[in-house]
């Protein structure tokens, strides 16, 4: 897979990935931190979080930032995206990824599950989106 045409449409290389300690988050992540990308990763598995910064560091992400929230906390995920967007002057890409699952049936799956699960994998994306559009919308990337 290239990405030097998405290389050539943000030279600016600054992306944001919400579950980025794990699964396609990070894959997508240490695709970018091998093109030179500056990151912010949020996750709220702090320990995988940390060593997915540190591998993507050694990768090659001049700037790759942790944050380990809960993307169901839509202050903290506003922070994240406002502090990381100061941090490098704006946003390029964003990849709300975070996403979790419940087993079993739908019958034997209590309403605290569904919640959780529409709290991360619905409202999660949507706070993020939300964060992110004002700085997308000043690079010239879309808009809110």
């Amino acid at each position: 897979m290239s990405l030097a045409p998405l290389d050539a449409r943000f030279p600016a290389r600054r992306a944001l990935i919400t579950g980025g300690a794990s699964g396609l988050g990070l894959a997508a992540a240490e695709l970018l931190a091998a093109r030179g990308w500056n990151l912010a990763l949020l996750d709220r598995d702090e320990p995988r979080l940390a060593s997915a910064a540190e591998a993507l560091r050694a990768l090659g992400s001049p700037h790759c930032e942790a944050f380990t929230i809960d993307v169901s906390d839509e202050a903290a995920v506003k922070f994240a995206v406002d502090a990381f967007a100061g941090r490098t002057g704006g946003l390029d890409l964003a990849l709300n990824s975070a996403g979790v699952a419940a087993a079993g049936s739908i019958a034997a799956t209590p309403p605290a599950d569904w919640r959780w699960i529409l709290d991360i994998n619905v409202l999660g994306v949507v706070h993020a989106c939300r964060a992110e559009a004002s700085h997308m919308a000043k690079a010239g990337r879309g808009g809110p």
